[in-house]
């Protein structure tokens, strides 16, 4: 009995080690991050101790070594591309927000109740209607500036 349970274990043993052993073997070429926004798009592969950058616009993608020379910049184009998808996330939440203002304001006022006349509650109103827009005017601006960085690290990159 307990030569039976040992030869199973020494079998399972084995076979757990070669079933891991193929995992590494597959696993030396993985992707390690990759996002597209603004149509950029970047994919990190991670191949044998050496990183390979794929980045693209609009369908056109090139294939980079991460280098001493270019991998401050590919590391900028990544922040920046993360960040057009941080920015886009918040322009459509503060125009959602500041279309969910107008609507109430508009269906008060349909309903004509006596609570809009307050001048207090016209104030909040008018103020997070303010907030909203300057939101979203502030974010439509960064997000400007961030796809023209997207763009010039893009040239820069498949330039070098």
């Amino acid at each position: 009995m307990k030569s039976k349970l040992l030869l199973m274990m020494l079998v399972f043993t084995g076979l757990f080690l070669i079933l891991n052993s193929q995992h590494k073997a597959i696993a030396s070429s993985q992707i390690i991050r990759e996002d597209d926004a603004g149509s950029y798009q970047y994919t990190v592969i991670m191949e044998h101790e050496t990183f390979t950058w794929e980045i693209g616009y609009k369908g056109n993608v090139s294939v980079i070594k991460e280098s001493e020379q270019n991998q401050a910049d590919l590391h900028r184009f990544m922040n920046v591309v993360g960040d057009i998808s941080a920015q886009k996330l918040r322009l459509i939440l503060s125009v959602c927000y500041l279309l969910l203002i107008v609507i109430t304001v508009v269906i008060a006022q349909k309903k004509k109740k006596e609570m809009l006349k307050e001048a207090l509650l016209l104030l909040i109103i008018g103020a997070l209607g303010g907030i909203a827009f300057y939101v979203a005017f502030q974010t439509t601006l960064e997000l400007n500036h961030s796809l023209n960085d997207a763009k010039y690290y893009y040239l820069v990159l498949i330039q070098k």
